[in-house]
């Protein structure tokens, strides 16, 4: 008898070690699972954030209708060909990384269209001939401080 009554008690002992063993492993293993994934979850939603703006900024500065403007376009043909381009430590999923690589080609495309409705050239989004034929053509830019 006493013998059965100590096996039925390291049983459910071994029971409770296994149950509290097991709970820690799965605990750990989802602190793990998160911490790797954190970054790429933050970065998802930063990158559908730049999206956004990459979008509203197609629509603002693809309307160009002086020189002003046409200045701010070029400028905004080089910030937005750099702005937070998927690259080593800032990636996510693939669809958000490629919704915002369509998106980016999107607003250069609007960009590039505005400058050419204004200036009657198609340098597409090459900053560098829009920035040549500017010095050539219209008053001066005006000076950066």
């Amino acid at each position: 008898m006493f013998g059965e009554e100590a096996y039925g008690f390291m049983s459910k002992r071994r029971i409770l070690t296994v149950m509290i063993t097991s709970g820690c492993a799965a605990v750990l293993a989802l602190a793990v699972f998160a911490w790797y994934n954190a970054e790429r979850w933050w970065v998802g939603a930063h990158q559908r954030s730049v999206t956004r703006s990459l979008a509203a900024w197609a629509q603002e500065d693809s309307r160009v209708g002086t020189w002003q403007e046409a200045d701010h376009a070029i400028d905004m043909l080089e910030y937005v060909e750099g702005y937070y381009v998927p690259g080593p430590g800032y990636h996510s999923d693939p669809q958000t990384e490629a919704a915002l690589e369509a998106q980016r080609a999107r607003t250069l495309v609007a960009i590039a269209a505005g400058l050419r409705q204004f200036c009657g050239e198609d340098f597409g989004a090459d900053v560098c001939r829009w920035r040549e034929w500017r010095k050539q053509h219209g008053p001066p830019p005006p000076k950066r401080q």
